[in-house]
């Protein structure tokens, strides 16, 4: 299944919103505090999905699915003790419940790829080691603004 496209008149555009607001004010915790508190992905994804599935934009297994996705990458964070942060995960999820699975794929891509030029830039350029940590979801941010634009544009 494609990403489903914004309606000529914007009727899905304020939908994008909350996961919108949520990823921007979530990207400013993680730089400035290199942590995310619990409770803000889960009330973002919480009020993101049940505006999404309410309104009829997104099925709600398409929801359940962007959870199950978060999930993973939780999964992930774990096993790899903390190669992909608990914050980032869970920010994941709750955006996946807003945007639903195909649309976080997408996320998924754009931010990953966004982020391992940086680290290579920061690795190669500023000569910082493999371990030097940058926050990610302000790279997840960039994805969810290309993603905008890209459905505006068409």
């Amino acid at each position: 299944m494609a990403c489903q496209e914004i309606p000529e008149n914007g009727g899905e555009m304020y939908e994008l919103i909350i996961p919108g607001l949520m990823i921007t004010v979530c990207s400013v915790i993680d730089i400035r505090e290199k942590s995310l508190p619990v409770w803000l992905p889960v009330v973002g994804g919480v009020a993101g999905g049940a505006v999404s599935v309410a309104t009829g934009s997104l099925e709600p297994l398409q929801s359940v699915a962007g959870i199950g996705l978060g999930l993973v990458l939780l999964l992930f964070s774990l096993l790899s003790r903390g190669g992909i942060g608990l914050g980032d995960a869970m920010v994941f999820a709750a955006v996946g419940a807003a945007v639903g699975v195909w649309r976080e794929l997408y996320l998924m891509w754009i931010s990953f790829m966004a982020a391992g030029l940086a680290g290579l830039v920061i690795l190669v350029i500023l000569k910082k080691g493999r371990h030097y940590e940058i926050p990610f979801v302000p790279f997840l941010a960039l994805a969810y603004g290309v993603m905008i634009c890209m459905e505006v544009a068409g």
